[in-house]
């Protein structure tokens, strides 16, 4: 594999209310402090996109490895929640995902039970979660539902 590099451009104005952004090849966002810190929540905010970024690498590996197994999932449903709590400072304690896993057959059968495996398997792979390992725990919790299929 090759290495990989992005390059992300960002500006900010003011202090903690203050407002700016970032942009990088495929995606441009406002940030804004979140209200709760004493931001005005007009836009994005790191704490929300290390979030997104775990939910976005886990549901991106487990693509890949859908693909490499010839996994039969026809859709995967994804909601993650970041965790935070300020004692001295504010530090991300733990990021939760919780999946639904469509399979073409359902939750009794012996493919649901490896497709599970597979997804806890993505989650170790991912990047990000390789990153902040050691640092914030990481939570998984699936179903599987069967797919249906329109006559």
């Amino acid at each position: 594999m090759q290495n990989l590099s992005y390059t992300v451009t960002a500006n900010w104005l003011g202090g903690r209310a203050g407002s700016g952004s970032f942009e990088s090849q495929h995606l441009r966002e406002r940030l804004a402090g979140p209200t709760e810190l004493g931001g005005t929540g007009a836009g994005t905010n790191p704490e929300e996109l290390l979030v997104a970024a775990a939910a976005s690498c886990l549901l991106l590996t487990f693509a890949a490895f859908v693909e490499r197994y010839t996994l039969p999932v026809s859709k995967v449903e994804l909601a993650s929640k970041g965790e935070f709590e300020s004692t001295t400072r504010l530090r991300i304690v733990r990021i939760v995902h919780n999946a639904v896993l469509w399979l073409e057959q359902g939750p009794e059968s012996e493919q649901a039970l490896s497709t599970l495996n597979m997804l806890r398997r993505a989650e170790q792979a991912c990047m990000v979660s390789t990153a902040i390992r050691n640092n914030v725990e990481v939570g998984l919790d699936a179903v599987v539902r069967r797919a249906e299929h329109p006559s």
